[in-house]
């Protein structure tokens, strides 16, 4: 064995394990740290959103509710599908139903309750990409 190869040898050996701990330790857990981190961002984005429907859904006035989600679709295209369900489990918006989203792995849905002090306003679900 040649002295270029008694060197080379090990430093390869080292690469690829250092690649390989990187590949297969530390890259899963960026990535489910940053995912995590993002999704609770949002919840506490959809918690914002919950709070401003609030008055809205205390006063029923559904047309301020509908044009507030409608423009939250629009600005957010990485939400799928955004629906408010009401406490008895009727569906408030959207009237018609979207089809179903089949086949998309990387949707995740965040609920969350909509309430003032103790009466249960609805839920807001969300299908996020």
């Amino acid at each position: 064995m040649t002295l270029r190869q008694k060197l080379l040898l090990p430093l390869l050996l080292i690469a690829a394990l250092i690649a390989g701990l990187l590949h297969f330790v530390w890259t899963p857990h960026a990535i489910a740290h940053a995912e995590e981190a993002h999704q609770a961002l949002i919840r506490r984005h959809l918690d914002s959103i919950a709070e401003s429907l609030v008055p809205a859904l205390l006063a029923e006035q559904l047309a301020s509710v509908y044009e507030t989600l409608r423009a939250l679709e629009k600005k957010n295209p990485e939400w799928r599908q955004v629906e408010l369900y009401s406490p008895s489990g009727e569906r408030i918006f959207p009237l018609s139903p979207k089809p179903a989203l089949v086949g998309n792995n990387d949707l995740r849905q965040i609920s969350l309750p909509i309430g003032y002090l103790d009466v249960d306003l609805g839920t807001l679900h969300v299908a996020i990409d």
